[in-house]
């Protein structure tokens, strides 16, 4: 039989008695102090090299930009604007959760911001503004969830009480310039979602919170480590076709085409690039490009250093590089550097094949500084095309096989024969023919 003290001590380790004692002790907190040493010590460094986005982790492979997004700004005002609603979120989501379990909901917030660029962002993103909103989303999800658990005189700081301010909040940031909207929504759902779900060590037996708590911190690094596994995952791609040249590629589906000097490019940074949350970056082109050009006179005159001096720009000077290996057996290949204002910027690796007065061209444009691992991604790219028979010759081929005893047609179908060097499939078309429709005959 239970006595008196022995119901006083279970009342006491009740899961609620605990948790309203918490929230009732002076407010001692760990990660907010934590989380503003960590910013204040990334401050200085360059957010360009901080950023994350789908060049930085899917293209290049660096994969610990995940973990420095979050930590870096662009300026002191990009930080002092994020500071309030991440210090105060991430306080009161601790008092009320505990230290173990906020860590977990900052993990999931700021892998949820990051699966949304990745999937579906067109720019670089620094900033903490991914884990103020992943916190702010705790703290609603938290006051709808614990209901009536949270003592009376602390309810209004979480659910429906936090829900209005973070609600205007957001839509404040509505039209705001270089923000990721992305980024926040991938936050709340990650905050909000963790919140829901994971079991806080507040409100577990006083004798199991420590083991808890200590289960939950193990769980911070493998959730952080779910947006890595990424770029091992298949990409979703779609076959495009160079207008007018026959060569088809398969290219990830996220990269669009765009018409540079009058060639399509398909950049793999499409839409607003690097111009970000805070602007982590300048606006430039990198991308796979193929074309299909008549030489004329029987001289290569497509693919020069000149001509990527007029493409990219009147201030722009070129220069050869090494030649990389081949794309495909018999093709050429060659290499340039592209400067402008005496500072390198681009880097064309172009690949050629000639078929008579025809030259096919696939090729990359990339930045002077893009690691191997980009210039890896674009080659893939490249590896992955397949080259067609000549527009003309295609259209004058099938008009043939539709009417075969056609002079005009014969000789149309044999001209364009002739353009692509087969000379002896052009010959043998035109003996067909009567004498007086044969070769020299007016």
């Amino acid at each position: 039989m239970r006595t008196g003290v022995s119901y006083t001590l279970a009342a006491i380790d009740h899961p609620d008695t605990r948790l309203a004692l918490r929230l009732t002790r002076p407010a001692v907190t760990v990660l907010p102090a934590l989380l503003l040493f960590l910013l204040v010590m990334m401050s200085p460094f360059d957010p360009r090299m901080m950023s994350v986005g789908r060049n930085q982790v899917i293209v290049d492979g660096e994969l610990w930009r995940v973990l420095t997004a979050p930590f870096s700004h662009t300026s002191w005002r990009h930080l002092i604007g994020n500071l309030p609603v991440l210090m105060y979120s991430c306080w009161r989501v601790e008092r009320l959760f505990g230290s173990g379990a906020t860590a977990l909901i900052g993990a999931a917030a700021v892998v949820g911001s990051t699966l949304f660029i990745l999937g579906m962002g067109a720019c670089d993103v620094v900033g903490a503004s991914a884990l103020a909103w992943g916190f702010c989303a705790a703290q609603v999800v938290a006051g709808i969830r614990l209901g009536e658990k949270i003592p009376g005189a602390w309810r209004r700081y979480y659910g429906a009480g936090t829900m209005i301010p973070a609600g205007a909040l957001l839509l404040l940031g509505v039209n705001a310039e270089r923000v990721s909207h992305l980024s926040h929504m991938g936050a709340i759902i990650g905050g909000g979602l963790a919140a829901l779900l994971i079991q806080p060590e507040t409100m577990c037996p006083a004798r199991e919170e420590r083991q808890q708590r200590h289960q939950l911190l193990l769980m911070v690094p493998v959730v952080l480590l779910l947006p890595m596994l990424i770029p091992l995952l298949p990409e979703a791609s779609r076959e495009v076709e160079a207008v007018g040249t026959g060569i088809r590629m398969e290219i990830p589906a996220w990269i669009e085409g765009q018409e540079i000097g009058g060639m399509t490019l398909w950049r793999i940074n499409p839409g607003q690039n690097a111009g970000t949350e805070g602007g982590a970056g300048e606006k430039d082109m990198q991308g796979v490009f193929g074309t299909l050009e008549e030489r004329a006179g029987g001289e290569a005159g497509a693919g020069g250093r000149g001509e990527w001096e007029q493409r990219l720009g009147p201030a722009a000077t070129a220069a050869p590089l090494p030649s990389p290996a081949p794309l495909f057996p018999g093709w050429g290949t060659q290499a340039t550097m592209v400067s402008t204002g005496g500072k390198p910027r681009w880097i064309v690796v172009e690949h050629r094949k000639y078929l008579g007065r025809w030259v096919y061209r696939l090729g990359y444009i990339t930045t002077a500084n893009a690691p191997r691992a980009r210039h890896n991604y674009l080659r893939r790219i490249l590896q992955s095309a397949e080259i067609r028979e000549p527009p003309d010759l295609s259209t004058t081929r099938r008009a043939w096989e539709r009417n075969p005893s056609d002079p005009d047609m014969v000789r149309a179908y044999a001209q364009e024969l002739q353009r692509t060097g087969d000379q002896a499939s052009a010959l043998r078309l035109l003996s067909r023919l009567p004498q007086t429709e044969g070769p020299g005959a007016e």
